[in-house]
């Protein structure tokens, strides 16, 4: 016959000493697992949060590649213009929203997440050269990126700045 069982019909029952061991093991378990769960939940949510600014940014990065790269014009400034000139289309910050707005639309790139952006300019060629190509380097919640200027051939002397005005050809 098992041992327990014997102990069981001998003595009718376990001790008080018995029993709280056994629910001081399960309760350590039962702590362990709860910590493993909760770090596991709280490293998800934060892949989750990486993972969604990572979105954002590779949307962010479309959009300005397919608006930017060709621009045939471009002035970094440090407010909108009041009225906006129609011939520019302008990227700028608005309530943590990046926003686009040209003539006929106003367009959210990416919705109450955006802390802050730096449009920063850099010759992509030595000086001298006949060809002047810009880099585009802008910086988004620190996060820092580039995009070559194919078209622009004036220059630009303005830096360190919110809001780009732009014209596509």
């Amino acid at each position: 016959m098992p041992r327990g069982k014997n102990k069981l019909e001998k003595d009718q029952g376990f001790t008080t000493v018995e029993l709280l061991t056994v629910i001081a093991i399960l309760g350590f378990l039962g702590l362990a697992f709860y910590s493993l769960f909760s770090f596991s939940l709280l490293g998800h949510n934060k892949a989750m949060n990486i993972a969604d600014e990572q979105n954002d940014l590779n949307i962010i990065q479309t959009h300005f590649y397919n608006e930017l790269a060709n621009a045939v014009d471009l002035q970094l400034l440090d407010k909108l213009p009041d009225p906006l000139d129609n011939n520019f289309n302008y990227i700028y910050l608005d309530n943590g929203s990046l926003v686009l707005k040209d003539s006929s639309r106003t367009l959210t790139i990416a919705k109450d997440r955006i802390d802050s952006i730096m449009f920063t300019l850099e010759e992509a060629s030595p000086a001298g050269n006949n060809l002047y190509k810009y880099i585009l380097v802008y910086t988004i919640n620190g996060k820092e990126s580039s995009l070559l200027l194919n078209n622009i051939q004036h220059e630009i002397a303005a830096n360190n700045k919110a809001i780009i005005a732009y014209k596509k050809p």
